[in-house]
């Protein structure tokens, strides 16, 4: 009698899963989606292609792959936007960036992870469950950024008369 502990069943189909081109074409297209979506306002839609890109790269060969190209796509969003750091940290920077790089890489492994164990239709949850709360947190900063320059235009008319 063989003492082999039991393992959960992994999916190891092959078939579904991204090549290296691929997986370097979508963080491409993620970083600069990100970048024209924060540079004009017309295009902030296409943080929802970045948000794609993101999810399909769940389909990574392994999580070593997913983890590192989320680092990638983490870098090239976050530090070009947050360049201001260099001026005032210098090359400490690059630590404050690849912090929140970090979490952008745990997030696309956490994806591989619940597509890879649990499948596609735990990975529309997960999505479904972040992008809710995401979109109220929208909606009340728009609302307060509205009661905020009502309150301003009242103020202004008051102090007028």
């Amino acid at each position: 009698m063989s003492a082999a502990s039991p393992t959960p069943s992994v999916r190891t189909c092959s078939a579904g899963l991204l090549k290296p081109r691929t997986v370097v074409w979508l963080g491409l297209v993620a970083a600069a989606a990100f970048h024209l979506a924060f540079l004009y306002a017309p295009l902030s839609w296409l943080v929802l292609v970045w948000l794609g890109c993101l999810f399909a790269l769940r389909r990574t060969q392994c999580g070593r792959w997913a983890f590192y190209t989320g680092l990638a796509i983490g870098l090239a969003s976050y530090g070009p936007q947050l360049r201001f750091f260099w001026n005032i940290f210098g090359p400490p920077a690059i630590a404050l960036w690849l912090v929140l790089a970090f979490w952008l890489a745990l997030f696309v492994l956490l994806l591989h992870g619940v597509d890879r164990w649990l499948g596609p239709l735990a990975v529309l949850a997960t999505a479904v469950s972040m992008i809710g709360p995401g979109v109220a947190q929208h909606r009340t900063r728009q609302r307060r950024s509205t009661a905020r320059d009502l309150t301003s235009d009242s103020e202004l008319l008051t102090s007028n008369r």
